[in-house]
């Protein structure tokens, strides 16, 4: 397991300290069955068994302790509602310390949300990391989790944040991730799908150019007023100008059907057109 004592858990959730409702079991033994069910999660839905085991079996004590936390956010905030109940022949009961008073419902619900952000910005953490590292990149995309984590332009709940939703985490943009993708190809019939799948896959490759990000970082913006249900086709329109201008810096876009249309005496802003911009 990535997390084997409970001293490393408490090292990442220091309110779990003293956790253990049950003095006949050690503290890790209570908490271990919800890491083992986060750790289940992380491999199967998020990283995939390679990058994983390389994780569990090597020596990178970041890509450790990033995947560490990830787990004890997850863990701890689905043992929270357990903490301080046990089941009795008669239904379930409270376990009461007279040294302790009980947390007010305030103060419970004020620690899930602080877990549920930790938890939040530790898997952006660690997507990140993985992402930006080549060898790690290469493992992950072994994994059939890795098209679906890195196939939309907003990748973290971060970037959702920033560009459209202030209060986003990982379960907004997981929500999202649809109608992102929709977005996403209306806006590819303007900068054409082929560059828009060239942008993907060179994001992914790290071989992003400078005339590559300016445009990335004009479709954030893009994006953003979509989710505000902005209108966005003026900055639809300054993009593909930006792009026209110095088109041998986009080849995908110049070869396009999509340019074609656009420099074609003929060509019209219709319903009919398959770069039709709404």
């Amino acid at each position: 397991m990535i997390i084997n004592s409970i001293d490393e858990f408490v090292s990442f959730i220091p309110t779990a300290y003293g956790y253990n409702p049950d003095d006949k079991m050690s503290d890790y033994d209570i908490i271990k069955p919800f890491l083992q069910e986060s750790e289940i999660w992380v491999k199967d839905e998020l990283l995939g068994a390679d990058l994983f085991s390389f994780a569990e079996m090597g020596t990178d004590q970041e890509l450790h302790d990033s995947i560490a936390r990830v787990i004890a956010c997850s863990a701890y905030y689905s043992c929270i509602p357990f903490v301080d109940l046990i089941q009795t022949p008669n239904g379930f009961a409270v376990v009461s310390n007279s040294n302790q008073a009980p947390a007010s419902k305030e103060r419970v619900e004020r620690l899930l949300n602080w877990v549920k952000t930790r938890y939040s910005e530790a898997v952006d953490m660690l997507i990140l990391m993985v992402f930006k590292n080549q060898d790690y990149n290469l493992l992950w995309k072994k994994s059939d989790n890795y098209n679906r984590y890195t196939e939309c332009l907003i990748m973290t709940a971060a970037s959702l944040r920033k560009y459209g939703r202030k209060d986003a985490q990982r379960d907004t943009l997981d929500e999202l991730h649809p109608m992102l993708m929709s977005y996403q190809m209306q806006i590819a019939k303007m900068i054409s799908p082929e560059y828009m799948d060239e942008l993907i896959q060179k994001r992914r490759n790290q071989d992003l150019t400078d005339s590559d990000m300016v445009v990335l970082l004009f479709l954030y913006s893009v994006i953003g007023l979509m989710l505000k249900k902005e209108h966005v086709y003026p900055m639809l329109e300054t993009i593909v100008n930006t792009m026209v201008k110095d088109l041998d810096q986009y080849p995908a876009y110049k070869n396009s059907e999509t340019y074609r249309l656009k420099i074609s005496d003929k060509f019209q802003n219709s319903k009919d057109s398959s770069i039709f911009v709404w």
